[in-house]
This record gives C-alpha cells, sequence and structure tokens, in this order.
C-alpha cells in the first residue's frame, strides 16, 4: 500500500456482497499486524471492524445519527486520532461510505494528508441480485417470486 514513501488515506468504499465484512474481519484481527507496515486502522467510529460510525457520522441523514447514536464530539475525535498519526498510511473502511447523503467535501477536509485513494470492489449485476435474493429468502425477510423482489428492491 506504500505510494512513493508518501503517506496515503486509503478509502475502501465497500459495495454490498462484494466480500467487504470479510476484509473488515482480516483487517479487525491484523490491526497490528498492519500497524508494524505503517497502515493505520482509525478506532473511532469502528463498528464490527467497519467505520459505520464515519460514515454515519458524516452523512446528512439525521435519522441513521440519531439511530446509532453518533456522538456530536465523533469529528473532533476522529480527526485528532488521524493527526495523531499522519507520519502513517491510515485506512477507512465502511459499505456506508457509499451513501448518497455522504459530505465527502466535509469529511476530506479533515484528513490530514490530501494523498487519497480509493477502493472500491464492483461486481456484476446479476451476481448482486442473486446474492441478495438469495440473501433474502435464506433470512426470512421475503417469500417473493424473484421478478417480484427485483421490482421492489432494485
Amino acid at each position: 500500500m506504500m505510494s512513493n514513501n508518501k503517506p496515503t488515506i486509503y478509502i475502501h468504499i465497500g459495495l454490498a456482497k462484494t466480500g467487504t465484512t470479510a476484509i473488515q474481519n482480516f483487517i479487525g484481527i491484523n490491526r497490528d499486524r498492519l500497524a508494524k507496515y505503517g497502515i493505520y486502522y482509525p478506532q473511532t467510529g469502528l463498528v464490527n471492524n467497519c467505520h459505520h460510525g464515519i460514515a454515519f457520522f458524516w452523512s446528512n441523514n439525521e435519522n441513521l445519527k440519531k439511530k446509532f447514536n453518533i456522538p456530536q464530539n465523533q469529528l473532533t475525535q476522529f480527526s485528532e486520532e488521524l493527526h495523531a498519526n499522519k507520519e502513517k498510511n491510515i485506512l477507512i473502511s465502511s459499505e456506508c461510505l457509499n451513501m448518497k447523503e455522504m459530505n465527502w467535501d466535509e469529511l476530506i477536509s479533515i484528513l490530514p494528508h490530501k494523498n487519497i485513494k480509493f477502493i472500491v470492489y464492483l461486481r456484476r449485476q446479476d451476481n448482486i441480485f442473486s446474492s441478495r435474493y438469495m440473501e433474502a429468502i435464506k433470512g426470512n425477510s421475503t417469500y417473493l417470486p424473484s421478478d417480484k423482489w427485483l421490482e421492489n428492491n432494485f
């Protein structure tokens, strides 16, 4: 992940059904090992190894902020944590960073360096549909035939 020895912020925008949870669990388990290689995974905003708290804070969606009890001082905490580790590469990951309500200008303005790279994995839409439909069936959240489910969810 090194880029010309210049610290970089990597923002992993994990889209649904692309292995994001597995990647985040790997990062959580190997956080200390990654730190030895100069990759810092911030603690502020972590929810189950992913930065949902950061995504929810910078979304313009007040309902999400209330629902997940995002503290008002999270901006200060996150900014201080990033600046305390500005000599390192920083990795941020959340599938919620792809919300249309994200306030990217505000988030980017507090980053300690402007060498920013986005990591996004795209999956064929037919595979996403199939995977999400099967997940809905397994979770008992639908009994609709696939064509009706598709109409309601995409």
